[in-house]
């Protein structure tokens, strides 16, 4: 197995500086480069370029001092990913951009002066995401139960959770996969009221099932007695065995004044006198010698299951359980995520299907931190490699003092004015009678108003960042800029919402967002003026992917939209804060 492993550039950073004077007489400018231009650039890589990249002396040398520093200078897993790069045309964990970008960047750019910024645009491998993820919210129990507030799945609720699923996600393709997470419970709601109290506020002629325990034995001949749970106290009428035989019930079980007494019965709305059990089944009693009989074990888990759409049949069909890495796995790595699965996988498969041949392929689901990731995993005749799943990513470069640096501090920047969305997406909720809400325009940015022609109308539209990966991060800050004309200053923070996500579905609606309310009060609405949004600290989500989004939301029940607004934003950034006495 040949060992693989993330190139640390924290780790390399000591062993590194022996070899700072070699980079710098090749990539720096040593007073011999002319300056000629201060100018911001962008570029996409191309397949030369990556062999490029795979062949540079100073990438091959960076590669080398990883694996001498690993300890594995015999199979050389750094080295050999940096080839990888020059075969694929994609960056991995292995071999990251951050790493190896940065001597392409200097030599293609070397008319550049400080203060010029570039930005390349590169392939990056990612686990192939090809099913989507759903938490379960209350509303969608409320759906299972009928209205009730249960908010868990029990094992005799599964045929209805099986229909909510193929009611819920019916607009699919055949073959496509959905990860559900939702709460479980093996024990099954009670239809009674099992408290004192709760049938004293209930006071409804059904049966109940009632523990508590025998006070003052009334009539033993007749069974009549009271029982009592804390404060609350109940009048039994009569009681009567299983068979429903009346009988001494009391005498024949020696149940005396003290024990624990479990009985069926019926509250009678009719007995005014004092609150009365009648037609009570006797079930069984505990001694007040004895020890109590302990209630059955409740298990309360979350639960993700994977699902895989059949359009001939119109269900989604559960996948076996093997489908999913082994909780073995986990353990055996002491970590609840798969950080390294391209290693931890290949493994796992080997070790699994020792006699697979060549092409044999197989799915496996795993939990890499933030989401269940599904992926094929393809059998080489060697191991077992995911298949190819490559996503754009861009990387800022800059000169400052003639030395090109990786600014990875910059994790989103959008100025929307006269740069178009970007990679910000619109997605439409609810349009009404309107084509769209939000638009872009040259003079103002990302632009949303509801009101045409005279009306102020009921819409959602949403403004949907693309993926922002914040593995790096440290103390990641969302600002922008925005102006709010029109519209009800009461209203209006209602209306105009900020969302973030690290769990984008891509689909807003089945999406599970964490609210970002108003650093700063907003525009009250009586001019264009643009103003800071404030400072938004994303620290919590350090290590994540996520999406952030802007909804414009007019479509509340029982909020009338006498005037709606118009909201213009620009000058989007999250960043690391800037450095006081920094560059």
């Amino acid at each position: 197995m040949k060992a693989k492993y993330i190139l640390s550039v924290a780790a390399l950073a000591l062993a590194l500086t022996g070899c700072q004077d070699y980079f710098d007489t090749n990539y720096l400018d040593n007073g011999h480069k002319p300056i000629q231009d201060v100018s911001t650039k962008e570029y996409t890589l191309t397949e030369s370029d990556y062999k490029q990249i795979a062949k540079n002396a100073t990438n091959i040398e960076f590669a080398r001092m990883a694996d001498s520093i690993a300890g594995d200078t015999v199979n050389k897993p750094a080295q050999k990913a940096l080839e990888a790069i020059g075969k694929n045309f994609y960056f991995t964990e292995d071999a990251s951009a951050d790493n190896y970008l940065l001597p392409f960047v200097a030599n293609k750019y070397v008319y550049l002066s400080a203060g010029s910024m570039v930005y390349i645009t590169y392939n990056q491998y990612e686990a192939n995401t090809s099913a989507r993820s759903y938490t379960m919210f209350n509303d969608d129990y409320k759906e299972i139960w009928d209205g009730v507030a249960n908010y868990y799945i029990s094992p005799g609720a599964e045929d209805t959770f099986a229909e909510w699923i193929d009611n819920k996600f019916t607009d699919v393709a055949n073959g496509s996969y959905m990860f559900i997470t939702y709460n479980y419970q093996n024990i099954e709601p009670l239809p009674y009221v099992t408290t004192i109290a709760d049938i004293l506020y209930a006071r409804d002629a059904i049966e109940h099932e009632i523990t508590a325990t025998v006070g003052t034995i009334v009539v033993p001949a007749s069974g009549a007695f009271w029982i009592v749970d804390g404060s609350d106290s109940l009048y039994v009428k009569t009681l009567v065995d299983q068979e429903g035989n009346k009988r001494n019930v009391l005498s024949n079980n020696n149940i005396k004044t003290g024990d624990q007494i479990t009985i069926h019965a019926t509250f009678d709305p009719k007995a005014t006198d004092k609150p009365t059990l009648v037609n009570a089944v006797y079930i069984s009693h505990t001694p007040s010698s004895a020890p109590r009989r302990s209630a059955p074990e409740v298990i309360k888990e979350v639960r993700t299951k994977l699902y895989q759409y059949n359009l001939m049949t119109k269900h989604w069909e559960l996948m076996p359980e093997e489908t999913f890495l082994p909780q073995s796995v986990y353990e055996a790595l002491g970590s609840d995520k798969i950080e390294h699965p391209e290693t931890v996988i290949d493994i796992y498969l080997r070790n699994k299907y020792p006699y697979a041949v060549k092409d044999e392929s197989y799915l496996v689901a795993y939990y890499d931190g933030t989401k269940y990731v599904l992926a094929k995993y393809i059998f080489n005749g060697e191991n077992f490699v995911a298949e190819a799943f490559t996503v754009e990513d861009t990387m800022a470069f800059e000169i400052k003092k003639d030395t090109w640096k990786a600014d990875l501090s910059t994790y989103l920047k959008a100025a929307f004015v006269g740069e178009g969305p970007g990679k910000f997406t619109i997605q439409h909720v609810e349009l009404g009678e309107l084509n769209y809400i939000w638009r872009y325009q040259a003079l103002y940015g990302m632009t949303a108003s509801a009101y045409v022609s005279g009306t102020n109308h009921r819409v959602e539209d949403w403004l949907v960042s693309p993926k922002i990966k914040l593995k790096k991060s440290v103390q990641p800050q969302l600002t922008f800029d925005h102006a709010v004309r029109y519209g009800n200053p009461n209203d209006n923070p209602k209306w105009l919402n900020v969302w973030v996500t690290d769990n984008y579905t891509g689909d807003v609606t089945t999406t599970e967002w964490k609210h970002l309310d108003w650093k700063v009060e907003l525009p009250d609405g009586s001019n264009w003026i643009f103003r800071s949004a404030g400072v938004w600290d994303l620290s919590e989500y350090n290590g994540e992917t996520i999406v952030i989004a802007f909804q414009y939301n007019t479509n509340i029940d029982g909020i009338d939209v006498p005037s709606a607004p118009t909201w213009e934003i620009q000058n989007l950034l999250l960043a690391e804060p800037a450095q006081e006495g920094g560059e």
